[in-house]
């Protein structure tokens, strides 16, 4: 399959140019014409084989990053709204969109569709579709609703997205700041306390404790500091690989719960997820259980998926109660009375997503402290490691002036 750039005139004799996907340029040209263009001239896309090159080394290149994922649902969910049928609304986005991942996934899907498949039968993870977002759209499709999917799918992408962002900016200035005092220091440490060392100690100056450990940190740092920088490296790339095991990375997941505040921000925004999910679901008709195998699946932290994962196991082969088992695993407890409610009034649907709303609200109020504390908190060590440098070195030069 190639891809082709076709030339047509508008009725006032200006070229415009589309892109197709092809075997051949005849082929390229028939699908032009059946789209109601005047067609001019063809030439093949080179830039679409650099991709193509380029997705075969590194599968993630072709996958659809989020943003797209939104706006194409949100342009699908329009035109079906506005009573555009299916395959006509998805060759209107593929004639107005450019980027070369989106294209290849919408002249998949075209194809799929001219075969007699529905939508969420081209959700696959190979352009970046989750499995819960393609169980959502399957939902919507069995239930006749698949508009409020997509933008139930859109309202909850753009939530996350939001928050990510958000912390992004935050982020930033704290960055910068700690790697600037980062250089600082080791810039202190590997030049400047060296000199000044050699120079109180020609002058006979008493070197109090403070000095000497100072001198002796500088010297560890200039000796090994690149080693030590490596070592530090390693460990995290190691911590990385080791979370992508299916064994480790449940205790790796499990250790980061347990650091203080962003842990339970974790907790927090994976349970909102498992909770939104599980909700939208059942909107979906689900069977409960399946519902909850499902949205345990699409949970990030190992550890916290595979408790969620026990829970519809247990319900089939014990016949235990969701609103128990939920009060015994200690990450669910507090949500278990609302869960009873649900069961009692055969409202569960909106008591999950009412729960999840409440978790992805306080998630976000915790990272906006986080985010407020963190400044003051790097200008303070900052300016603690500054002074504990200063005071190292002057307390000689004061003994040494007060000698003299």
């Amino acid at each position: 399959m190639k891809e082709y750039c076709v030339t047509y005139l508008l009725g006032d004799k200006t070229k415009k140019r589309i892109t197709y996907e092809a075997n051949t340029k005849a082929e390229a040209k028939r699908k032009a014409n059946e789209d109601g263009f005047t067609v001019v001239g063809i030439s093949e896309n080179i830039s679409y084989r650099i991709n193509k090159l380029g997705e075969r080394y590194i599968p993630s290149i072709g996958k659809l990053r989020p943003k797209l994922i939104i706006d194409f649902f949100s342009q699908l969910a329009f035109m079906l709204d506005a009573e555009i049928r299916m395959i006509r609304a998805v060759r209107n986005i593929y004639r107005g969109t450019k980027n070369p991942q989106l294209r290849k996934f919408l002249n998949r899907l075209i194809n799929d569709m001219e075969q007699g498949n529905q939508l969420s039968y081209s959700l696959v993870p190979e352009y970046g579709f989750t499995p819960e977002i393609k169980l959502q759209v399957e939902a919507g499709e069995r239930s006749g609703n698949i508009v409020d999917a997509l933008r139930t799918i859109v309202q909850r992408m753009e939530m996350d997205l939001e928050t990510r962002s958000k912390v992004l900016k935050q982020l930033y200035y704290p960055a910068i700041v700690i790697l600037v005092m980062v250089f600082v220091i080791n810039y202190i440490l590997t030049n400047v306390v060296p000199s000044l060392a050699q120079i109180l100690i020609e002058n006979g100056a008493e070197l109090p404790t403070a000095t000497v450990l100072l001198i002796n940190i500088s010297d560890f740092v200039k000796q090994y500091g690149a080693a030590l920088l490596f070592f530090i490296f390693a460990v995290f790339f190691i911590l990385f690989v080791l979370k992508k095991h299916k064994i480790f990375g449940i205790y790796i997941d499990k250790a980061i719960l347990s650091i203080p505040f962003i842990g339970k921000v974790i907790l927090l925004l994976n349970i909102s997820k498992y909770f939104y999910i599980v909700g939208n679901m059942l909107h979906g008709q689900l069977f409960l259980i399946t519902s909850l195998k499902i949205a345990a699946e699409s949970v990030g932290n190992k550890y916290i998926r595979k408790r969620m994962l026990s829970i519809p196991i247990e319900m089939e082969k014990n016949g235990k109660q969701l609103d128990d088992l939920m009060r015994d695993i200690y990450l669910t407890n507090e949500y278990s009375e609302f869960i009873s409610t649900g069961l009692a009034t055969g409202k569960l649907s909106e008591i999950f997503e009412k729960i999840s709303q409440t978790t992805l609200d306080d998630a976000n109020n915790r990272v906006k402290v986080l985010l407020t504390m963190i400044e003051p908190i790097i200008t303070i060590i900052m300016g603690a490691c500054v002074a504990l440098i200063v005071m190292a070195l002057f307390m000689p030069m004061f003994s040494l002036i007060d000698a003299i």
